[in-house]
């Protein structure tokens, strides 16, 4: 763990030389359990430790990472940082820091003592054999705990520090190369930690998609797993940081308080929700997280902001802050009449069931335009019931037509983290209508 002296010594040598400064401490204690094949394949731990430095002066900015603490690597570092300073190119549109000191309220469920001692043998033991017993042949994933502590200064009175831990499992079901499920399951704490409910229902998924026949291209109504919208909400999320806005990378410039989805939608990025995986209870400036709402009834309220962008869109940060832009903390989708999941079915005459995606890639970012492919359990559905399941097509649409397609919601909220979608994500089932389905080219 990293000696509290150091990032303020490091702080205080920095005042002197630039114009704002942030230095970040990080401690990490991660472990991580593979298996595959039924099996428990590596069990591994980490401990980082690391402190990133952001400095900007006369408009020049600056950052890096150090992982060596001894004294003349630091003083090495900021000799650089001091030099290089000095070749860079003003930013015009840096705009400065927020001014601390702050006050924070604690967000509860962040932390969790016990889950790098506890000992999920058992529990994952007991999920692969449940996995086993629906019909699933081979089950692989991985398990992985940590625990962090921050300590987050700056050069305007700020001095803050958390601690968080996180568990993260993940886990894919096959029964044979073309039946396949897959599920996730994240939190804060030990208490929203389903191992054998997670096995049981990606196995579930690889028995039902069992001999798919090829997919037909065309236009289809698409339901939508949590798991499958995650990335594509992430997509969403990303479109509204104003950095994004500001450098053309977005489909959702010049929306600003202007129609972009249907009118029951709302969507939302907080940092505040207990035990969510994005929480937090400052950004990277310092600045107090709080509850954005980023849609609301179909209008695009706001976009995401630090101190730089919001003085440059002439109003105030959002809390997002992060080292160079702007990001979001959690994604939470939702809608003023959402269904239960039966009755979201039942609203699909002729149309798709989706599960999970992956290689979401834009053609196209100012346009929206994307693709990206299921994989996993794709199902047909007739009147609101599963009749089968299909294989080998690719979604190729506009996310301004996904957004504004979403029909309906379900009531079935789960928050979701995977590699597809690195800002976790709290939605649950969605009914997205009129999506172009082609097949993928070789």
């Amino acid at each position: 763990m990293i000696e509290e002296k150091i990032p303020i010594k490091i702080l205080k040598q920095l005042k002197n030389q630039a114009d704002d400064t942030i230095v970040i401490s990080r401690y990490t204690d991660s472990n991580q359990i593979k298996f595959s094949n039924n099996k428990v394949s590596t069990i591994q731990n980490w401990v980082n430790n690391s402190i990133t430095i952001f400095v900007a002066k006369n408009k020049k900015v600056l950052a890096t990472t150090i992982l060596d603490f001894s004294e003349a690597s630091i003083k090495k570092s900021l000799n650089l940082i001091s030099k290089n300073l000095e070749l860079m190119h003003p930013n015009g549109d840096y705009m400065g820091i927020a001014e601390g000191p702050f006050k924070y309220k604690k967000i509860s469920d962040l932390y969790d003592k016990k889950i790098l001692e506890f000992d999920f043998s058992d529990k994952l033991e007991s999920g692969i054999n449940k996995a086993l017993e629906i019909g699933a042949k081979r089950n692989s994933g991985i398990l992985e705990t940590a625990e962090s502590q921050h300590l987050l200064l700056t050069s305007n009175n700020v001095e803050a520090e958390e601690k968080l831990s996180q568990v993260h499992f993940s886990v894919r079901s096959m029964y044979d190369k073309e039946a396949s499920g897959h599920i996730t399951n994240s939190s804060r704490t030990l208490k929203n930690i389903y191992i054998e409910k997670s096995c049981e229902e990606s196995a579930e998924i690889a028995i039902k998609s069992k001999n798919p026949k090829q997919g037909k291209e065309g236009t289809y109504d698409i339901i939508f797993s949590p798991l499958a919208f995650a990335p594509l909400l992430n997509r969403i999320g990303d479109a509204t940081s104003y950095f994004n806005v500001d450098a053309r990378l977005s489909f959702l410039i010049n929306k600003l308080n202007k129609k972009v989805s249907q009118s029951n939608l709302i969507l939302r990025d907080d940092a505040t929700i207990p035990n969510c995986i994005g929480s937090s209870n400052f950004d990277t400036e310092g600045v107090p997280t709080k509850d954005n709402i980023l849609i609301d009834k179909g209008i695009l309220k706001t976009y995401l902001h630090n101190t730089s962008t919001a003085k440059k869109a002439n109003t105030e940060t959002t809390a997002n802050s992060g080292i160079i832009a702007p990001q979001p903390w959690n994604l939470i989708l939702d809608s003023t009449n959402p269904l239960s999941k039966d009755k979201l079915f039942n609203e699909v005459k002729n149309g798709l069931y989706v599960t999970n995606i992956w290689y979401t890639r834009f053609q196209n970012q100012e346009t929206g335009e994307f693709s990206t492919i299921p994989r996993d359990g794709i199902f047909i559905i007739k009147n609101g019931t599963i009749s089968g399941s299909i294989k080998g097509i690719r979604i190729s649409d506009l996310m301004p037509n996904i957004l504004s397609n979403i029909k309906y919601t379900a009531t079935d909220s789960k928050q979701i983290r995977s590699w597809e979608a690195e800002i976790p994500c709290i939605l649950p089932h969605i009914l997205v209508e009129k999506v172009n389905i082609t097949k993928p080219t070789a």
